[in-house]
């Protein structure tokens, strides 16, 4: 499987490649009052408005830093085809994306319920890498929320 990697002070997180639609450069975003404090705010993104997720305060509970490789990860959200919609995680230093064999390597991750994001582990050549499952991002009254303001 092909991941995009991204690291939160130290610690390497993959989403799955598939699901990424496009890496933009951070820009200004829009609040949305009300939304949560993992809610970074939105953008308009070729004409859509487009929630986006702070993924720092979501892991370590601080705001992503301004830094030249913090970036805006577009994502494919939604496990129905009919409802897909376009979902932003802010995240700092999203750096490659590498190829893993995910089921000869992966170990089933601790997810607790606070975190239902947390997907499998994988252990390389590098240490341990941590999963998001990106359908466990949003809680469904955020996810009625955002996309109904959207």
């Amino acid at each position: 499987m092909l991941l995009l990697l991204l690291r939160i002070e130290g610690q390497r997180y993959g989403l799955e490649a598939a699901r990424v639609l496009e890496v933009t450069p951070w820009v200004e975003l829009a609040p949305v009052p009300q939304a949560g404090e993992t809610v970074a705010g939105m953008f308009d993104y070729r004409g859509r408005a487009v929630p986006v997720i702070d993924l720092c305060r979501l892991v370590r509970g601080r705001t992503c830093a301004p830094c030249l490789s913090t970036r805006i990860i577009l994502l494919s959200y939604g496990s129905d085809a009919k409802q897909q919609q376009i979902l932003g995680l802010l995240a700092e230093q999203v750096t490659e994306t590498v190829k893993r064999d995910v089921q000869a390597q992966q170990q089933r991750s601790q997810a607790v319920g606070a975190a239902p994001w947390l997907g499998d582990l994988i252990k390389d050549e590098e240490g341990l890498l941590q999963l998001i499952d990106i359908e466990g991002l949003l809680p469904k009254a955020m996810q009625d929320r955002l996309f109904s303001a959207a």
